[in-house]
């Protein structure tokens, strides 16, 4: 679930993105990601609530708190999300990136222009997802970004993460299914890798950034080659 805050003291564009993510949405169908859009209609009232969301939109020009004052709070309060401001005046594009927006959008929005925004917001997300892992009885939950890679070892699977190694009885096949294969690849029958850790791929292996060799079967090589090509290129 894709969860998506909207702070714009018109109600009318609150409206008009609401229907411009449902149609999307709709366009995509099974592919599409589930989401809820909030709608405040004030700075204050998403200081407030807190803006424990993955993306908002923000606009710049509110009356008593505008946008940029907002997004400031916030980043005090440490909320941390990914800001894509709202505005008439481009003049003030330049206090948007100050406060760390990733985009911003010229009212009155065009359809296409909002959902480019939101396809940017969408890639820097990637590996932001919590995962759950059993172990011995235990429940623990890790960030996606955070494993490095996946080995099958016999009847369980082997999880390497920045924090520690866990042995899950999941089989490897269906942590595949699982993950985001925008970031993980099958390298070989009994790999799975982050390829934000891969720094140097060949024909029998990948050398990750953590100075670890992991096996590359022959019949995996090419397209291992080429979603760590369009990784690099988007989501790096």
């Amino acid at each position: 679930m894709l969860n998506i805050f909207l702070c714009d003291d018109e109600e009318a564009v609150y409206d008009s993105v609401r229907d411009i993510l449902q149609r999307d949405w709709m366009a995509q169908g099974e592919k599409g990601i589930p989401y809820e859009l909030t709608y405040f209609s004030s700075g204050e009232e998403l200081l407030a609530h807190g803006a424990d969301c993955d993306i908002l939109f923000l606009d710049i020009e509110m009356p008593d708190m505008d946008g940029i004052e907002t997004a400031g709070r916030l980043k005090k309060q440490g909320d941390d999300c990914i800001i894509i401001m709202l505005t008439g005046n481009t003049a003030r594009f330049k206090e948007a990136f100050k406060i760390g927006a990733l985009r911003y959008v010229t009212k009155p929005m065009e359809e296409e222009e909002l959902l480019e925004a939101l396809g940017d917001a969408k890639n820097r997300l990637v590996g932001k997802r919590e995962i759950g892992i059993e172990e011995k009885g235990e429940s623990f939950s890790v960030m996606e970004k955070d494993i490095i890679y996946l080995m099958a070892d016999r009847n369980v699977t082997v999880l390497y993460t920045k924090g520690k190694d866990f042995r899950s009885q999941v089989p490897l096949k269906e942590w595949m299914e699982r993950l985001d294969d925008r970031i993980f690849f099958p390298c070989h029958r009994s790999y799975l890798v982050n390829m934000a850790y891969a720094e140097h791929v060949q024909e029998k292996e990948v050398r990750l950034k953590t100075g670890e060799r992991i096996p590359v079967s022959k019949r995996r090589y090419k397209e291992f080659l080429h979603r760590f090509i369009s990784y690099e290129t988007n989501y790096r």
